[in-house]
């Protein structure tokens, strides 16, 4: 199942540190609205340093309150799918993260 969460919505953030604390073994479409930008979407696995939520943070993380928003899954395959219907060609998976596999 592939679910988004979008900018600027009141629970965005709180509803994407939940997903990513329930789903350390799932991926993160990394996207924006922003035609020119839409180079810079990206799949991250949910434990990627550029995702991680970190609870010593009290000011907040920006992950969906910016340009960019969410799009999860615990299905990787799935969210290459979504992303080529909503992009029109393939996302590349990111550079840190896609190597790591941890």
């Amino acid at each position: 199942m592939v679910t988004e969460l979008k900018q600027n919505t009141p629970d965005g953030e709180r509803l994407f540190v939940e997903w990513i604390l329930a789903n350390p073994e799932g991926f993160i479409l990394n996207c924006t609205d922003i035609k020119r930008a839409r180079d810079d979407w990206r799949i991250h696995r949910a434990k990627c340093p550029s995702m991680r939520y970190n609870p010593a943070n009290k000011s907040g993380h920006n992950f969906t309150t910016k340009e960019f928003y969410k799009v999860v899954s615990s299905n990787k395959e799935e969210l290459q799918a979504w992303a080529l219907r909503e992009r029109g060609k393939p996302v590349p998976e990111c550079g840190t993260c896609s190597r790591s596999k941890k």
